[in-house]
């Protein structure tokens, strides 16, 4: 290396004193204390320790780290005996930053150099340090720690190693919630013995890792944790915690373990195991499930849906906890439940239409979904959808009307939307005859109930309509005033009663007019004729209730017709 570039290298002008000579021959004469420079110049360069060093010529090497030196600490009688095993380093410089060990020069941290120095003078005394055993607490808290920190090879006897504690510092992370915050509290653990971070082992003397644990509380730091009095507090958005507990925390993993309490788990685990649901037939025509989340309050599930419904990535639980809507199997439940329920779910039921059936035993199978009951139930209405081809449904003869092939179209339509139990929307233009479609519907439908809500401008337009096409259905309009109306839909039931009992007394007199066909089984039939008579004569002297009940059925008025016909008849046999 020239001259001027050794003597000017990183700035460093003058070296010696007046009168001495730089340069000596091939020689460099090297300050003492520039050594440590001039070694991290020619680090990349092969090196060799000539006569001075050793006794011929000796590659050696360059090495940026802590030299291996030996330690033995024993107790001999009332005294603590320290070894240097191997010797100590030897220092090349005046400022102890630059060492031969062996036949290779280290240049250590400056923490290294600053601790070994007093070692190097006692050493160089003596091989072997004697130290009263008086001074045990100096020799137990103080020697033994920077014996450790100068190196990874000091050999304590056993006498002394069952006083202390040198072991691997574990760390352990503890989570909690307290009142809104959530906290932290780290600790650290050597051999059996765990404590916090912040404090002193009270048992036992431990030799603790310094280095490490203030590595791991400025980790904590920078993840956005803030200590106070001994423990940590995270005071962050929810974006944020919610991020780290789903990103991040591994980071803390990997240092050690993560521990949550009761009351807070960070972010809440849901799996497939958490989840239940059960599908059953309802009371009327719809499907009902109950279903759990967990062990979630039913009242945060309007929430949870809400949420996931705004696309965001996690509900905040009343808990503290934090739900993650992107987890698996919470996601494609969700998804369900979006498609099938409305806003509110009280008591995690939800009522399901019908007609979402098959869509919901699909949406099972290609989701592989185990945790839901009542596919049977599903299976009925997919099962019905197999014959839809097949079906066949007749146009009422007691219909008033000749329907259009279109028209026949929509009655079939509803007839087919009846036998899966769907609901549907008849949306022809208007004059195409929906008016006519829905009554042959209805028609077809008899034995069964229909509610028609329209404008109160219609009402008799539609009780025209089905006087003059469905003749035979009874129909009531609810109109007028409050309690009119209340009266009409309590007289229903009555009403309905009444016809069916008219049906019932049609049926009875047609089978006996049959009898009456044999006239030498008339007599036998005496006694259930007058009986029969009795009951018409009661029934007919009510005549409005009698126009009511014959403006139902002209079939009625035409039986009255053969009543009196049939009470003169009972009266000759009489």
């Amino acid at each position: 290396m020239p001259v001027p570039e050794l003597l000017h290298c990183k700035n460093y002008k003058y070296f010696r004193k007046k009168g001495d000579e730089c340069v000596s021959g091939k020689y460099i004469i090297i300050p003492k204390y520039l050594v440590r420079e001039f070694f991290e110049i020619i680090k990349n360069h092969r090196i060799y320790l000539n006569e001075g060093f050793f006794s011929r010529p000796i590659e050696t090497e360059i090495l940026f780290e802590n030299p291996a030196v030996e330690f033995d600490l024993k107790t001999i009688k009332d005294n603590y005996v320290l070894k240097s095993l191997s010797g100590m380093p030897e220092s090349l410089s005046s400022k102890n930053d630059v060492f031969l060990y062996g036949s290779t020069i280290y240049l250590p941290d400056y923490e290294f150099c600053y601790k070994i120095s007093p070692y190097l003078k006692v050493f160089n005394e003596a091989r072997v340090v004697t130290i009263d055993k008086k001074q045990e607490d100096t020799v137990l808290k103080k020697l033994i720690p920077n014996l450790n920190f100068l190196s990874d090879r000091v050999t304590l006897s056993k006498t002394i190693r069952n006083k202390v504690v040198i072991d691997k510092c574990k760390f352990n992370f503890y989570f909690n919630k307290e009142s809104k915050n959530i906290t932290l509290i780290l600790k650290v653990k050597y051999g059996q013995f765990e404590f916090n971070i912040f404090e002193d082992c009270d048992e036992k003397i431990i030799y603790r890792e310094s280095k490490r644990e203030s590595q791991v509380i400025g980790i904590l730091t920078s993840l956005g944790f803030e200590e106070v009095n001994g423990k940590f507090y995270f005071l962050m958005g929810d974006d944020y915690i919610f991020n780290f507990f789903k990103n991040e925390v591994f980071k803390l993993q990997e240092i050690g373990e993560v521990y949550y309490s009761e009351n807070f788990k960070g972010i809440k685990s849901i799996g497939s195991k958490g989840i239940n649901g059960d599908i059953k037939t309802g009371k009327y025509n719809y499907f009902e499930m109950d279903f759990k989340i967990g062990d979630i309050d039913p009242r945060e599930t309007t929430g949870i849906l809400k949420a996931f419904r705004d696309n965001l990535k996690y509900y905040k639980l009343k808990s503290g906890e934090y739900l993650d809507l992107e987890e698996l199997e919470l996601n494609k439940f969700l998804k369900l439940l979006d498609a099938v329920s409305y806003n509110n779910i009280e008591d995690n039921n939800i009522k399901i239409d019908t007609n979402k059936a098959v869509f919901i035993d699909g949406y099972l199978e290609d989701n592989n979904i185990t945790y839901i009951k009542g596919k049977k139930e599903l299976n009925k209405i997919r099962n019905k959808f197999k014959n839809v081809d097949k079906l066949e449904f007749e146009i009422p003869k007691e219909l008033h009307a000749s329907l259009r092939e279109y028209q026949k179209v929509g009655y079939k339509w509803l007839k087919n939307l009846d036998y899966f139990g769907f609901g549907g929307i008849l949306g022809d233009e208007m004059g195409l005859g929906k008016t006519i479609q829905t009554i042959t519907f209805i028609l077809s439908s008899q034995g069964s109930k229909s509610l028609i809500i329209v404008p109160t401008s219609l009402v008799y337009n539609w009780i025209d309509e089905f006087e003059k096409f469905a003749p035979t259905l009874k129909v009531v309009p609810i109109v007028g005033p409050k309690e009119e109306r209340e009266t009409a839909i309590s007289n229903i039931e009555k009403q309905i009663e009444e016809l069916q009992t008219w049906k019932e007394l049609e049926s009875r007199v047609a089978a006996l007019l049959a009898v009456f066909d044999k006239l030498d089984k008339a007599k036998q039939q005496k006694e259930e004729l007058f009986l029969l008579t009795q009951r018409i004569n009661k029934t007919k002297a009510d005549t409005k209730q009698a126009k009511q009940i014959t403006k139902a059925s002209s079939r009625v008025e035409s039986l009255l017709k053969k009543y009196a016909s049939f009470i003169q008849l009972v009266k000759r046999i009489a």
